[in-house]
Parts: structure tokens; sequence; C-alpha cells
């Protein structure tokens, strides 16, 4: 976010990223808590013990078949009506 000085800048009222890019510059976007934005470790990289995995993985599930049931309901309706 910004906002204006009263000499007319702007003034950044959020953390920056701070990390070097390629280009050797530093990264501009607005930073999490942690410090760092999205594309430089600012999010989750996904669960580390066996439990976390594997409620993941039944949430994975649990989700492709409610997706699979959904298809199977639309291509049936869609049989049903016909051309």
């Amino acid at each position: 976010m910004q906002t204006r000085s009263p000499g007319g800048r702007f003034i950044l009222t959020h953390a920056l990223c701070g990390a070097r890019t390629r280009k050797g510059t530093p990264c501009q976007r607005r930073a999490y808590g942690n410090g760092r934005c999205r594309n430089h470790g600012g999010l989750s990289t996904g669960p580390k013990t066996p439990e976390g995995r594997e409620r993941i993985a039944d949430a994975q599930k649990r989700r492709w078949a409610h997706w699979r049931a959904g298809q199977i309901s639309t291509a049936a309706s869609l049989i049903a009506v016909g051309p």
C-alpha cells in the first residue's frame, strides 16, 4: 500500500521482500509475515510429518472423488437429455 507524503511523494506502508532477483536488484513485492514474498519463500512448502502428508493425501482423494461424481452426473444428464 502506498500513501502520499505532504510533499507529494509516495511512501510505502508495507515491508518489501528485498530478496535479490536474477537481475541483481532487490525484489519490490510485498512481503508476508516471514519477510519474503510468494516468489522468494513466503508460502508453505507443504507438510513435513507423516501425519501431515497423510492428511493432505486423504483430502486430495476426497476432492477428486467429489469432482469425479460431478463429472459422472453431468455426463449422465447429457446422455439422458440427448441431442
